[in-house]
């Protein structure tokens, strides 16, 4: 927890109280949750169905799991095939506005808590905590959301995980900093710190009087037969606790919960956990993977999982909703994994050529949200038409520029169309080829309406 210097300064009585307010103060200026965090919130989608995305490990290839567990063709002409593969958006191709987000946040919920069973899963199976963030997993994909506005969610998040995660290791796998997290995680039951005191090491202490409540970590600063230490904060060996300036202090123990945590049923009534765990958990099955291989091996089954997320946007498009309708429900270019780094350059290759049957260029322009030159470029690659004529003044245009040394794209609003030429602001192009040359470049006008 990012609470440097000190929450409480010198031993002023004063003081402690305004500290106490400043700590408020560095949590309300954390910023809001805004669209790159509930993109983030949709990862955990995305991850939830890489666990179950993949063939069987008995060799069943030819088959494939859906989002709910059910195993279908891989006719893609079968009507009812699709259905099934479709199934968790089923009912959303009727409902729209509140309806249609509500129906998608519990589908979202589901997906989370799959993800946190693959997360359980690789627990089990002895993998460190940064083996599992280096697999990709974070708070947000987990269902771990940090903000006060989420709580219920963390709190099912954590509920769920710490049944193989001591307190600890939940603090290093979820980066927990907030004063609000901390708080949630001592209320699910982390021991009070009483004893084998340490040197340096973290300890958890909320704070409390009549009006405010919260949590910070520190380390142990000092250690004596009496007294704990943390900088200026005096705390009881014994009972972990102090008073002072009007609040009451609490250490809590981060090795420990205060008492066993009643471990969550994989399975139904039947004690083996043998096949249906292997089933739930079959994109995880090659888990004597290490290292790059290992990794590899999740990012096999992410590619899988935006695919899905995929699946259920062209759905969305094919039952009728806009593209407002679809951004609105919280799908965006990273889910889609259409990603706009050049280094992951075949991934949004991967991604347009899957929605470019459903999606024309314009509408995957919006949807994406496509500004760098990079993205624009991978577009025209897809097969976007040459815009060769139609042309309208203010209608925005794709163009595509190379010379022997380097090449890119950008939009640009037509501004004039007459006598066989078309202006944007100062390059003009002819109307009929959509082409020009200008210095050691060459220009190209792309059709944001039609494939080739």
């Amino acid at each position: 927890m990012a609470l440097h210097g000190s929450l409480f300064l010198e031993t002023s009585d004063a003081e402690t109280g305004q500290l106490v307010k400043n700590d408020e103060q560095r949590q309300a200026t954390r910023a809001p949750m805004g669209a790159p965090a509930r993109a983030a919130l949709l990862i955990g989608l995305l991850a939830g169905a890489a666990v179950l995305m993949t063939a069987l490990s008995s060799g069943r290839h030819s088959h494939k799991l859906t989002a709910g567990g059910d195993f279908i063709s891989d006719a893609a002409d079968d009507v009812d095939a699709h259905r099934a593969r479709m199934h968790a958006l089923d009912d959303a191709t009727n409902k729209t506005g509140e309806d249609l987000q509500a129906h998608l946040g519990a589908h979202l919920r589901e997906s989370r808590t799959t993800v946190r069973e693959s997360v359980i899963k690789l627990k089990k199976e002895g993998k460190s905590i940064k083996e599992i963030k280096e697999a990709g997993y974070t708070k947000q994909n987990l269902g771990c959301h940090p903000q006060k506005s989420q709580a219920g969610a963390l709190e099912r998040c954590l509920e769920h995980l710490k049944s193989v995660f001591t307190p600890l290791e939940l603090d290093g796998l979820l980066e927990m900093e907030g004063s609000h997290e901390l708080q949630v995680l001592v209320d699910l039951g982390v021991a009070p710190k009483t004893g084998g005191w340490k040197k340096g090491a973290a300890v958890v202490v909320c704070f409390s009087n009549d009006e405010k409540e919260g949590c910070f970590k520190k380390n142990v600063s000092a250690v004596s037969d009496d007294e704990v230490k943390f900088r200026h904060l005096e705390l009881d060996a014994k009972t972990g606790t102090t008073e002072k300036g009007g609040y009451k202090f609490q250490a809590y123990d981060l090795e420990q919960w205060a008492q066993a945590p009643a471990r969550k049923a994989t399975t139904t009534s039947n004690s083996s956990t043998s096949d249906e765990h292997r089933l739930q958990m079959h994109a995880l099955d090659n888990s004597n993977k290490t290292g790059e291989d290992f990794n590899e091996h999740l990012r096999g089954h992410l590619r899988e999982s935006s695919k899905t997320v995929r699946e259920a946007v062209i759905k969305l498009k094919k039952s009728g909703k806009s593209i407002q309708e679809i951004k609105d429900a919280g799908y965006t270019k990273d889910n889609l994994g259409c990603k706009p780094h050049e280094s992951a350059a075949e991934a949004l290759e991967r991604c347009l050529e899957h929605l470019q049957g459903s999606f024309t260029p314009l509408e995957l322009d919006e949807l994406l949200e496509m500004e760098s030159s990079h993205e624009l470029r991978m577009l025209v690659d897809a097969g976007v038409a040459k815009k060769t004529s139609g042309w309208k003044k203010g209608a925005e245009v794709l163009v595509r520029y190379s010379s022997d040394k380097e090449e890119g794209c950008f939009k640009r609003n037509v501004t004039v169309v007459s006598d066989g030429k078309v202006k944007f602001r100062s390059l003009e192009l002819d109307a009929e080829t959509g082409a020009a040359e200008r210095g050691d470049f060459k220009f190209q006008a792309y059709d944001l309406e039609d494939w080739e």
